[in-house]
């Protein structure tokens, strides 16, 4: 059985998630306050980490997000 992931969402696809500007999104980034990573110059999110921050939870990549991250670089 092949395990499903998350697909990544772009910054402009964040902020129509959140509802707030991109300046917001990348302050909160910037703060610490939302998880995301960044290959290259991009940052991507997953929706799960969207919703945890919407919901006041916390922004650690888990270990199996670590080393899907090391596969995209």
């Amino acid at each position: 059985m092949s395990k499903v992931t998350e697909p990544w969402l772009s910054t402009v696809q964040a902020t129509d998630h959140l509802k707030i500007t991109d300046r917001t999104l990348r302050k909160l980034c910037k703060n610490g306050k939302l998880k995301y990573v960044q290959p290259g110059k991009k940052l991507l999110f997953r929706k799960s980490w969207l919703d945890a921050y919407a919901l006041g939870f916390g922004k650690r990549l888990t270990p199996s997000e670590r080393r899907e991250l090391e596969e995209l670089l």
